[in-house]
């Protein structure tokens, strides 16, 4: 990886670039996740017929009398601390801190709707299919400013990986010519060709999933992440429990991946000695009737690099079972625990506290849109796992032969003779 890093390193000479696609990656990110966003006033606010004014006028009622409720409960519990006895104390003064605690949160709740109200009136519309029509319109204002940044994101992501890719390209050129003759001899045409062009595409390929997918899509999980956090973040964190050990089986995974490519890679280097030889002495070949005894050893090189592709496709193919299963899990728990939450209207779960206040339909189906937006980003960052581990073994066979020293060197005040 510290090799990789190294190639990473040459995209902070291009900063305009790496400044465009950091940016069209944030805007993409935000963008989806306010499409997801778009689910609750459609499941709380249109399709229970009412108009944004309407909602929230009746949201800042409801909120007042849960107020006034709560103060009278506390009001009850402080009166009967002063005349319990010891043994009951105690239970009444958590009764009275978890009161107080909901009425804190109930007043936040009011105190938002408050700032909100004014341009709710000002700007939605007083009617139900009216608002339906405002969201919907923002719904597809959204998506055509996040396609117009994510067709940025892309051409500027490539533009910054074949930018690294030239320069490294050079980097390599220079330094190999300056390498001895013997250095040439130890390493031969074909595995310089097959490190400046099969190893160096890699390279390349890896860099622009980095910049490009790498880069968006955890900023995309990462707003989804935040949302149904902001939604309920202890019900957030039930459901991501079980996602330690599937995330350790693909880490495992991702350490065979890397050393199955490099594997190959070196198969592919033999692969170029053969052909280079086979052609340079086609002659002799020809000459001596050795066709059949160079296309044996052809064969059995590229059927040993063929059963190490096949390797790579075989653990590649086994990280999208397991984060499918991870995603499933984590959603099916999230339904069980948010749908007792809401059917129960309850706060508390096994005797946790899930939430400040019951949640509605509409937080709970957002949840849940939140959580399933999570797993595309998930999955695409997975699918990328094998060409990026392919990246970082190709980067350390580039770097090993850029970093070699000539064993004969220039001097530095060379005489005339």
């Amino acid at each position: 990886m510290r090799n990789f890093l190294r190639a990473l390193r040459l995209a902070l000479q291009f900063k305009l670039t790496l400044v465009g696609v950091i940016t069209c990656s944030i805007v993409v990110a935000l963008f989806w996740g306010a499409n997801v966003g778009v689910m609750y006033p459609l499941v709380e606010v249109v399709f229970q017929g009412k108009a944004a004014p309407q909602w929230i006028q009746q949201e800042l009622d409801d909120s007042a009398e849960k107020i006034d409720v709560l103060e009278r409960q506390i009001a009850s519990t402080v009166g009967r601390l002063k005349t319990t006895d010891a043994t009951e104390r105690r239970s009444l003064q958590q009764q009275l801190g978890y009161e107080r605690s909901q009425l804190q949160s109930e007043q936040l709740v009011h105190g938002r709707l408050e700032s909100l109200q004014p341009w709710v009136d000002r700007y939605m519309p007083s009617e139900p299919f009216p608002t339906l029509v405002a969201i919907i319109g923002f719904l597809l204002l959204g998506t055509l400013i996040k396609v117009v940044f994510l067709v940025g994101n892309i051409i500027l992501a490539e533009r910054l990986s074949q930018l690294v890719a030239f320069q490294l390209r050079k980097q390599f050129f220079r330094r190999t010519l300056r390498m001895d003759l013997a250095s040439f001899g130890d390493d031969r045409t074909a595995t310089l060709i097959a490190r400046f062009t099969n190893d160096m595409d890699a390279v390349t390929g890896g860099v622009q999933v980095v910049i490009g997918k790498l880069l968006r899509e955890p900023l995309k999980l990462a707003v989804f992440f935040g949302c149904a956090g902001w939604i309920c973040w202890r019900l957030l964190l039930l459901s991501l429990i079980v996602t330690p050990p599937i995330m350790y089986l693909v880490s495992r995974l991702a350490s065979s991946i890397k050393r199955a490519n490099r594997k190959a890679m070196e198969e592919m280097a033999t692969m170029y000695g053969h052909l280079s030889e086979s052609f340079h002495s086609i002659q002799v070949v020809q000459a001596y009737t050795m066709e059949a005894g160079e296309r044996n050893r052809f064969h059995q090189t590229a059927k040993k690099l063929y059963a190490k592709s096949m390797k790579i496709v075989t653990y590649a193919a086994l990280t999208k079972p397991a984060t499918e299963l991870m995603g499933l899990t984590v959603i099916s728990m999230a339904i069980l625990a948010g749908g007792y939450l809401v059917l129960n209207q309850e706060t508390h779960l096994l005797g946790i506290r899930m939430s400040d206040r019951p949640l509605d339909f509409g937080s709970i189906m957002a949840f849940f849109g939140f959580l399933i937006a999570m797993t595309d980003p998930a999955r695409r960052m997975t699918d990328v796992m094998g060409m990026l581990q392919r990246a970082t073994a190709a980067a350390d066979r580039v770097f090993e032969t850029m970093d070699r020293e000539p064993t004969i060197d220039d001097p530095a005040e060379p005489r005339t003779l």
